[in-house]
Order: C-alpha cells, then structure tokens, then sequence
C-alpha cells in the first residue's frame, strides 16, 4: 500500500499530468513522495509555465509580479524545505502606477491626494458614499460589482484595469468571484474612516511576502529536480484527450503517438482542455470557452473539484479514473 501524510492510499496505477507549471509540477511532487509512477507533459521546452524565471545575459526577468505569501503553513514548510536559505521575506507594500506617480495600496488618503488631486479624491469618496447609500445589489459581473461597491474612479484605478491584465478579460465579462483577496486592503468603512478621520489601517496581505533570491521560477524549477528529469517530457504538447464518456482512455501527444493513461490530470486552462476532448463535449460544455468566469458558465457548470487524498488537496482541475467509472462531466454541488 502507497502512503501520504501518513494515510494509506490504493494502488491508483500511472498518473499522467497535463503541464508542468506549478500546478503540474506539485501533483508530480507528492506523487514522487508517495511512490506513485507519473509522467508531466509539457508543450514547451521549459517548465514553470507563466511562473518562470527567464535568463538574459546576467539578468533574470519573471514571467509576471508573482509572490508567494506563505498563508499555508504545510506548503510554506514544502517551499521551505525545497529552497532553503534561498527563499526569503520581503516586506514591500504594493503600489499602482498612475499617471507618472506611485499610489500606494491599499489606498490612503494622503495617497491617493498627491496620486489624483484633491479635486479628483473628492469626486472618488462621493462616488463611493453615493454607491453606498444607493444600497443596490451586486450585479452579475465583476466590474458592476465594483463599480456598485466602489464608485467608477476607485474601480478603474486599482480593479479592473487589474484584473484586465491579470484575466486577459474585461470586467464585464468576469464573475464577482475573481476579487479573490484582491479587495482584501480596499474596505470602504477603513477607506471612509480615512477620508474623514485620518489614519488608516494599511495593512495587507501584499505587504509581506517570500520570494526566491534566483527569481520566483526558481520554485518550479526546485520542484521539476525533485520530480526527476526521467519523470518530465518536454516539447511534449497533448494534442488529444481520448475518453469514451465516462473515463479517459488516452492521450496523443504532439499528434504523432498515442500514451495510455490510467489517471489524468489537467492543469491546463479549461479552454484548452475542452478543445482537446475526443470526441468533442456537449455544446453546453463547449460554451464554457465563452464564459465571462475561468471556473463556471451562465449554465452554473463548474470545474471539478480537486481530488483529495486523505484530507489534503492534491490534484488539481479533472481527475477521470480509468476502469472506476469517474471522470464524468458533473455539475458541482
């Protein structure tokens, strides 16, 4: 019998992974730690997907501001043990680029004073008073949610024009749920309380966070060598994922051969997974390509939860068990 954190686990057979960004690479991880065969398959020539750290000359450039908050103790001690001294802690509050100025966030006054202009801050804090007392609902879409929770001027500036770059999608076209933590620093009571009062509490969970000394890709990179190179196929793009409706009987890889695979799972984006299928999904799977959130349609079909072995959550996205009858397309409850 396999074990892991010390829970005895079946023998659940090969693991093939779709990916080998941080996702990817942790599933490989904990699979190599409790003696489950696994093979990651990468399109690129490189791991870490959009979390790499990429070399010019002397110079190292992340692919993104990525930081590792350490919020988990269990993954923190994970990271920790990869990287050694190397993992460090930086306390840097975060800042929003503004019209040739530096906006501290969350926002205060004095802030947001020399960033805007008091005639503009004004304009902002009655915006957000007369949203306010308006007391309407949230409406479907992330930017009507901070548009009716913030005024116009506070959402533009540290929300949407955000979560634009961060989605690749614009506000109207992303569920309420993608604030994540984001609106964590930004409460409107603090917020108020300091544009009559003075003082704020500014403190936020970007403030302190850990970062590796060779660069955030230095994470993926540490996991891919405890995955074991003979475990990682590189320049390996699935191309397609074969199932008969109810488990997953294959994979092709790079349209030129075929792998047999007992489990998957896909950190791909949904998009692409969906594209991949063979045969194709219903169409009101397919129209989850669309949908204005990353994890559920207008339908209300949403991504599979993350397999938990014992009572942690380990692989991540769709799991489909080969001969076990899983791997449907569910709506989650």
């Amino acid at each position: 019998m396999l074990t892991f954190g010390g829970s005895l686990l079946p023998d659940i057979g090969h693991i093939s992974v779709l990916g080998a960004g941080p996702a990817g690479l942790a599933v490989g991880y904990y699979a190599k730690k409790s003696g489950i065969p696994f093979t990651i398959y990468e399109g690129s020539g490189r791991v870490g997907g959009n979390c790499a750290t990429v070399h010019c000359g002397a110079f190292r450039f992340d692919l993104g501001a990525h930081r590792f908050h350490g919020k988990d103790p269990e993954t923190t001690r994970e990271v920790r043990a990869l990287l050694g001294e190397d993992l460090t802690r930086i306390d840097l509050p975060s800042a929003i680029y503004h019209r040739g100025r530096m906006i501290p966030f969350p926002p205060t006054v004095a802030g947001l004073a020399k960033g805007l202009g008091w005639r503009h801050l004004a304009n902002a804090l009655w915006e957000v008073l007369g949203q306010r007392l308006r007391r309407g609902k949230n409406g479907a879409s992330f930017e009507s949610f901070a548009v009716q929770a913030y005024g116009r001027t506070i959402a533009e500036l540290f929300l949407l024009n955000y979560s634009l770059k961060l989605w690749g999608l614009s506000g109207d076209r992303l569920a309420p749920e993608v604030t994540g933590e984001r609106l964590k620093g930004l409460k409107l009571k603090a917020f108020v309380s300091s544009a009559l009062f003075g003082g704020a509490d500014t403190d936020h969970y970007e403030g302190a966070f850990y970062y590796p000394k060779q660069g955030f890709g230095e994470i993926a990179e540490r996991l891919a060598r405890a995955c074991g190179k003979e475990n990682i196929s590189l320049n390996s793009p699935v191309t397609k994922v074969f199932h008969d409706n109810s488990r997953i009987r294959g994979l092709e890889i790079a349209r030129s051969r075929r792998a047999e695979a007992d489990k998957v799972v896909s950190t791909l984006p949904l998009p692409i997974l969906l594209r991949i299928l063979d045969p194709a999904p219903p169409p009101c799977i397919s129209r989850m390509e669309s949908s204005p959130s990353p994890e559920s349609t207008s339908q209300g079909i949403e991504a599979p939860r993350w397999l938990r072995l014992g009572r942690r959550p380990l692989l991540p996205k769709y799991l489909a068990r080969r001969g076990t009858g899983g791997g449907r397309w569910t709506k989650r409850s």
